[in-house]
């Protein structure tokens, strides 16, 4: 088994209010249905990994059985790991484990990583602290 470096996303929030909204919804209140119309509370935890077997990259999450976003390309599985994500579904993240030696997989993690927590803390307040 080859060195590994792995690197996350922040796990988008589901907070408490969430979970009352959830259940007031699923319950059948009319008000809190239509205050939920739009909300996603189906977050995953996404992880691209390598196939040592295969010899690729994959993007993949459970829900109810195994779902594959993409093989290939650390970049590519990178990709559809980031189109999960920016749905903003609750409770999702993404954990990417890159081979120590594919030098270009760790530098896209490491951009994509710092680019997460930096708009984290944008959205959190309003600016990233150097």
């Amino acid at each position: 088994m080859s060195a590994t470096a792995a690197y996350h996303l922040p796990t988008i929030a589901y907070t408490p209010i969430d979970a009352l909204n959830r259940r007031a919804a699923a319950v059948g209140s009319p008000g809190y249905a239509q205050a939920a119309a739009y909300a996603d509370y189906n977050g995953h935890r996404v992880t691209v990994t390598w196939n040592d077997y295969r010899g690729y990259y994959i993007a993949e999450y459970f829900w109810a059985g195994r779902v594959v976003l993409a093989r290939g390309t650390f970049a590519q599985c990178l990709t559809a790991a980031l189109a999960e994500y920016g749905r903003g579904a609750l409770g999702t993240s993404v954990w990417a484990t890159v081979q120590a030696d594919d030098a270009e997989a760790l530098a896209l993690a490491a951009a994509a990583d710092r680019a997460a927590y930096e708009s984290a803390l944008r959205a959190k307040h309003g600016r990233v602290y150097q």
